[in-house]
């Protein structure tokens, strides 16, 4: 089973590097084989391509909206294709799913990992609820990929 963990936001904007923060902290223990981990400053249409070499995709995010320190997981499922999909210059990531849909036949099982920011200032540390919630992300991530390398978490 391969793996991808996309770490994404600013890392010059304190709590919105939770995701480089995340992925590089994955990368370190799990980095290498079956399990590739990238790290950006948004998502692009170009990763569409890439996501479909592997079986699970986790993309890791800060948000504005969630409480502080909160750490939010939940399966992606990208709707059925559209005629009328319309491709922007902002990319989420579903849309990137159903690209990749369109480009490979098929889509990674993908998770999204969401991680209430406290502070988005321009700094280059996390606040200190953003580094508690880095920590519980890395092993939320973990123990998911555990389970759907046993088979316990199925695409719906």
């Amino acid at each position: 089973m391969r793996w991808l963990i996309v770490g994404y936001g600013n890392p010059l904007r304190g709590d919105d590097a939770v995701g480089w923060v995340v992925a590089t902290q994955l990368f370190q223990e799990l980095g290498g084989g079956d399990c590739d981990v990238r790290t950006l400053h948004q998502l692009v249409p170009e990763l569409a391509d890439d996501l479909g070499r592997f079986d699970i995709v986790v993309f890791v995010d800060a948000s504005a909206t969630e409480p502080p320190g909160a750490v939010r997981v939940r399966e992606l499922t990208p709707p059925p294709a559209s005629p009328s999909e319309s491709f922007t210059h902002h990319f989420d990531a579903v849309r990137l799913l159903v690209l990749c849909r369109s480009l490979w036949g098929r889509a990674p099982q993908a998770f999204l990992v969401t991680i209430g920011g406290a502070d988005f200032g321009f700094s280059e540390t996390l606040s200190p609820q953003g580094a508690r919630a880095a920590q519980e992300a890395v092993r939320y991530v973990k123990a998911l990929l555990r389970l759907c390398e046993r088979g316990l978490v199925s695409r719906h």
